[in-house]
């Protein structure tokens, strides 16, 4: 009741600022993301997000790269947009491909869980972080890096974000509220690069 008028009406398709700030706050504290609060897109969960990235970051029949096995919500939104899902075997540093994978099938989008493998719950080794990030900025390759069950770690320090970690800007960094606050909340976010956001 006490909104003023122009509060009522269509706001940003980013979403709205004052959340975005308080997330870019919140992942720059906690996850290390390098990220302003332009750059943050709000959207309804991560699968809203993926199917978003799908859609808008690759051309129908261009190379996708998935963890394998990996998230079925990932392969549910790639085939959607009629992407060439290629799965990539993991190991216990995470997703592990060959130089033949990068000669023979180099993908336009990269889609990873580092901090929680899913399934396995592997989590993503640094040498391993730091040659995705040389790899795809070498093949210009986008990273979607999905922060599972990043809030959960019951050993060691938590690794940075890939996002984080990436001076080329190649990482588009998805997450959720759900585990800092309830499912319910259903406000999942995206961090893409600047040449992005339009």
């Amino acid at each position: 009741r006490n909104l003023p008028r122009a509060k009522l009406g269509y706001a940003s398709p980013l979403g709205e600022l004052d959340l975005r700030v308080a997330i870019a706050d919140y992942l720059r504290a906690s996850r290390g993301v390098a990220c302003t609060a332009e750059q943050v897109i709000i959207t309804d969960g991560t699968q809203s997000s993926l199917n978003l990235c799908a859609q808008a970051f690759a051309d129908t029949q261009q190379k996708v790269w998935i963890e394998n096995p990996g998230y079925i919500g990932a392969q549910i939104a790639f085939r959607a947009a009629q992407l060439n899902i290629i799965g990539i075997p993991i190991d216990e540093s995470g997703i592990a491909p060959s130089q033949r994978d990068w000669t023979l099938h180099t993908p336009k989008l990269i889609y990873v869980t580092p901090s929680h493998q899913a399934p396995t719950g592997a989590v993503m080794s640094m040498n391993r972080r730091k040659q995705l990030l040389e790899y795809a900025a070498k093949n210009q390759a986008y990273i979607i890096e999905d922060d599972y069950d990043s809030e959960f770690r019951y050993d060691g320090r938590p690794l940075p974000s890939l996002q984080g970690m990436d001076s080329n800007d190649r990482t588009i960094y998805l997450s959720c509220l759900w585990n800092a606050m309830a499912p319910v909340s259903r406000i999942g976010f995206m961090v893409v690069p600047e040449a992005l956001i339009e």
